[in-house]
């Protein structure tokens, strides 16, 4: 028979080789999210990210750029003085490309006006190995637009899970959340104009989301009909426009290959996304790109 102290140290081995054992299973899962390329679908354009561990051992970070303001008006990014997208129409997202992990300026003009004051600028210290969006968004009263640099944690979902973050780009809708419909059950909650909420993981599912203002009245403000979360999948939406004609702009992520099929965005009348180039003079390094049937919607505000 052990004595008490003898039980005691005996316990506190297998607590520790438990805990390593946890470890190593952990770092073991991120590892492999490291060594899988990250495809991205929207807009009706599917690119492919290379894994996060060879852009490391480059010593660069990818970063991909989103027009979420509406209107005809087109737009290029900027890293620094160099083109990273060019002409970005509202609803189009550029792939990621690679760039040096290091700080860095990005701004946005108007297309084709090189020598134009920015519209917006914003800057950043990258990682090796991460994934950022730069978010053209709409600005405050007189200023037309503004940059938001979002880390984008592209961290696999737990099994049978769905992983979703919200971005507000409706300049009069004030503090939102977002309910599956008909339910209590929130996707996000109190997320405010040019802000993004959590990640959460959340059950697939097929059904509308509401936009309901955090305070006040509880009336529905905006649906997105027919929403399809898949698991494995991580979601960005962004809510863009007025009360009065608000859309919707689904990004869907996956580690992987594309899930043939999948929809990642609301199922309406299809919109108009086309194929975005990263300017030739850039030092990016873009992603692969191939072309698929549209699926993102220009989605209304249901009466």
């Amino acid at each position: 028979m052990m004595d008490l102290k003898s039980k005691i140290s005996f316990l506190v081995i297998v607590a520790a080789v438990f805990a390593i054992a946890l470890t190593t299973s952990s770092c073991g899962g991120s590892d492999t999210n490291n060594n899988q390329g990250v495809t991205t679908t929207t807009g009706g354009k599917t690119t492919t990210a290379p894994p996060a561990a060879e852009v490391s051992g480059r010593n660069n970070a990818l970063v991909r750029a989103i027009h979420a303001i509406p209107g005809p008006a087109t737009v290029d990014i900027y890293d620094n003085e160099t083109k990273l997208f060019n002409a970005l129409r509202f609803k189009n997202t550029g792939g990621y490309v690679e760039v040096a992990a290091r700080r860095h300026v990005f701004s946005v003009r108007p297309a084709g006006l090189t020598t134009n004051t920015p519209l917006a600028q914003d800057s950043i210290g990258l990682s090796a190995g991460k994934h950022y969006t730069i978010f053209v968004l709409p600005g405050q009263t007189s200023i037309p637009a503004t940059i938001k640099i979002m880390d984008d944690d592209l961290a696999a979902p737990a099994a049978g899970k769905a992983r979703v973050r919200l971005i507000h780009a409706s300049p009069d809708a004030g503090s939102i959340d977002v309910y599956t419909q008909g339910t209590n059950v929130k996707i996000s909650d109190k997320v405010n104009f040019q802000s993004a909420s959590n990640y959460l993981e959340v059950a697939p599912t097929t059904s509308a989301l509401e936009v309901r203002p955090t305070e006040g009245a509880r009336n529905v403000i905006f649906t997105i009909p027919n929403v399809r979360l898949e698991a494995g999948g991580i979601y960005t939406i962004i809510f863009t426009g007025n009360n009065s004609n608000m859309e919707a702009i689904v990004i869907e992520d996956r580690f992987g290959g594309a899930d043939v099929g999948a929809s990642p965005s609301a199922t309406s009348s299809p919109s108009v996304s086309p194929s975005t180039t990263p300017n030739t003079t850039s030092t990016a390094t873009p992603a692969a790109t191939t072309e698929t049937p549209n699926q993102s919607p220009t989605v209304t505000a249901t009466p």
